[in-house]
């Protein structure tokens, strides 16, 4: 791919080699210079200094400075993946549970032992003061080998000394004369059994400690007073704490995610997804109809459930066109292997309802029906029209309700060369403009017989065409970029396959700038007509 290197002065004059240039447009909320070349799409952020060339093998650079998500943004966006973070708190609880099953148990084994004071020398005090600042020290003669070696032997410990020192602990709670031996084990009985044969070590080694030289007593000496006995219940893991852990994690991973999702989301979800792609107003969001056979042939009346959101789709783009309808609209989408046909129907059904008259070209040749795409070898269509092979009369069928006509795409081996369907498409839009109210059409940059570039002559405004949840935000904005360097005026954004739960009034996130100005669409108006 060949680049076109721009740039562009402080009075807005544009230098550039390499490419055609297109004066300055609004785009993503700032100024941007758009410069088309056949082969790529090159955009210059005026005021960031920044560019971004949209091609399939780069990535788009994000010129917004301003993205940044406020308290009510972190609440949209918890409000809007509530399932993903319940999801994620359900799962994180259970993972917890299930971990802790699959933990080995531990029990405690506890022995309490109690200082006695053996010496008689000083008054009571002076020996209770004693014995509070001997047992503080003896927490840590629990771990000598000289108490915990003999009891490997004595119960036949398949362990090492150091494991040993590692189950075995001792506390002074304060201000007493209790010393609490406890011991972990895997086994309740054994966790029993190492507790009191070291308290009862304990004692022996505390009582040599404590004798002074030349005495035969001890000042101080040990008694067991609660032997340990086998634990009724584990001590770790315990299910109820892990899974309460475990359901925090999991709700904290949930935010997480529904923040990232918001925040860095690369897919077209919410009118704010729309805005900050195009900084155009979202004009419709239609759910998912049922499945339905799409060639115009066999296409029945819309549904009474997509009936209001038609409605609707239809009203605001009255509004945003400036109080009326224009007279040919396009609706584009970003690749000729997107063809909503249940959109282009139902909407054309939708403004035939009003009493206007609509004619449905079909711009692009259908897939998977009939031989290599074609519509069959009768039927007449748009690229016969362009090649000169039958009058517009001839081509034009009424659609299956009655509602509106339509101009199928024709067969694909009368299609004229790109060249000459350009060349002659003014005239054919002229005619439909003077016999229909409206003309509707959905096209596409490569879209045949007829595509974007050859409709930005005729065309009052275009619509782009996005689906939720599988439409990038850097392709709406590649989308944008190649209709505004056909020529054409975007009026908005519609989008298709809505989840029922995520059908929201889309004019909330409107502003004052989404209206056109009535004098403006006369002035296209007149436009048109002196072409």
């Amino acid at each position: 791919m060949r680049a076109a290197y721009c740039s562009v002065s402080a009075t807005s004059s544009i230098q550039c080699a390499g490419g055609g240039h297109r004066p300055l447009g609004e785009f993503g909320g700032h100024r941007w210079a758009v410069f088309y070349d056949p082969s790529q799409f090159f955009l210059v952020n005026r005021e960031f200094g920044c560019d971004a060339m949209y091609d399939q093998s780069q990535r788009d650079v994000n010129c917004d400075r301003n993205n940044v998500m406020d308290l009510s943004d972190y609440l949209k966006a918890f409000r809007e993946r509530w399932l993903l973070i319940l999801v994620c708190t359900i799962v994180g609880g259970g993972l917890a549970g299930i971990l802790t099953e699959r933990i080995p148990p531990t029990y405690t084994g506890e022995s309490t032992l109690f200082l006695k004071v053996e010496s008689t020398a000083g008054s009571l005090y002076e020996r209770s003061q004693f014995g509070l600042q001997r047992v503080k020290s003896y927490p840590s003669v629990v771990q000598s080998p000289d108490v915990l070696v003999p009891v490997i032997a004595e119960l036949k410990l398949d362990i090492t000394l150091a494991d040993l020192q590692s189950r075995v602990s001792a506390t002074n709670p304060t201000n007493t004369f209790f010393l609490k031996v406890q011991v972990e084990d895997s086994s309740p009985e054994r966790a029993a059994a190492i507790a009191n044969a070291v308290s009862k070590n304990l004692a022996s080694a505390v009582a040599i400690l404590e004798t002074s030289k030349g005495e035969s007593t001890s000042a101080v000496s040990l008694v067991q007073t609660v032997p340990a006995s086998p634990p009724s219940g584990k001590t770790s893991p315990s299910l109820m704490l892990n899974g309460v852990l475990g359901l925090l994690i999991g709700l904290a991973l949930g935010l997480a995610a529904a923040v990232s999702r918001k925040r860095f989301g690369r897919r077209v979800r919410t009118a704010e997804d729309v805005r900050t792609a195009t900084d155009l107003p979202l004009l419709g969001s239609l759910g998912r109809g049922p499945i339905r056979k799409t060639f115009w042939r066999y296409r029945k009346a819309p549904v009474d459930s997509e009936g209001t959101a038609n409605k609707e789709l239809r009203n605001n783009l009255q509004l945003v066109a400036g109080g009326r309808l224009p007279n040919m609209l396009v609706l584009a989408t970003g690749s000729a292997g997107y063809n909503d046909a249940d959109l282009r129907h139902e909407l054309a059904a939708s403004l035939a309802h009003t009493g206007r008259l609509v004619c449905l070209v079909e711009a692009d040749f259908p897939t998977g029906s009939g031989q290599d795409g074609d519509e069959g070898p009768d039927i007449r269509g748009v690229a016969d029209v362009l090649s000169g092979n039958c009058d517009m009369a001839e081509a034009l069928v009424a659609s299956a309700d009655g509602l509106y006509q339509v101009l199928p795409a024709g067969s694909r081996t009368s299609a004229p060369s790109e060249f000459l369907a350009q060349k002659r498409f003014p005239a054919v839009a002229k005619k439909l403009r003077d016999d229909f109210d409206v003309v509707l059409a959905q096209a596409s940059r490569t879209s045949q017989p007829i595509n974007l570039a050859m409709m930005a002559s005729s065309a009052d405004g275009v619509v782009l065409v996005v689906e939720h949840a599988k439409t990038r935000k850097r392709d709406l904005a590649r989308l944008l970029a190649e209709v505004k360097a056909c020529g054409l005026r975007p009026l908005g954004v519609v989008m298709t396959s809505v989840p029922t739960a995520r059908r929201v009034p889309v004019s909330g996130g409107w502003r004052s700038g989404d209206f056109r100005d009535a004098d403006l669409q006369l002035e296209l108006q007149r436009v048109h007509e002196y072409r």
